[in-house]
């Protein structure tokens, strides 16, 4: 104990260990989020839009920290190995597991993301005249925002997916333009 305090700052490693965020918390900030986006929608921008841009954000900043973290020092050239490490790594930082990339069509480029432990929007209840909207919407913009800023042209949304046995389950959809 004492070794690390007569450490120089400049001594001290650069990556710390990953701490642990309650689901409570973050569940009340993710609400937070979803009821700043209800209050500032409006016909012009609509919700799903605003959650979507506030993911873009932080999706385009935590592609540069994981490979600076994970030590990837090759660039992502290809599409199906970003959705892969996206789908592993990132999910794993953020979410503490994994989701899966359930299928690719070669013929038009189109590739989905699907978590069914998903667990922050599992607290929030829309109104009835919004249930229509996703607040994945929110995931599906940190996924954009990771593709966009490693130069990959895509549109991405997201879907809430209620299987035969009536659980519910994430899907993000990529779609690769040409």
């Amino acid at each position: 104990m004492d070794e690390l305090r007569s450490r120089n700052i400049l001594e001290q490693p650069l990556i710390k260990q990953k701490s642990k965020v309650s689901l409570s918390a973050y569940s009340f900030l993710f609400s937070e989020i979803v009821q700043y986006s209800l209050t500032n929608s409006s016909k012009d921008l609509p919700f799903t839009q605003i959650l979507s841009g506030m993911g873009v954000e932080i999706g385009n900043r935590i592609l540069d920290y994981l490979t600076v973290r994970e030590k990837i020092t090759t660039r992502f050239t290809n599409i199906v190995s970003l959705l892969t490490f996206i789908s592993t790594t990132v999910w794993k930082y953020l979410f503490n597991h994994h989701c899966l990339l359930l299928k690719e069509r070669d013929d038009n480029k189109e590739y989905m993301l699907n978590d069914r432990e998903f667990q922050i929007t599992k607290y929030i209840s829309m109104p009835k005249e919004l249930q229509y909207m996703s607040c994945g919407s929110f995931i599906g913009g940190i996924v954009q925002g990771i593709l966009t800023s490693a130069k990959f042209n895509v549109t991405v949304s997201a879907h809430d997916v209620v299987d035969e046995s009536n659980r519910k389950s994430l899907t993000i959809l990529v779609q690769a333009i040409k």
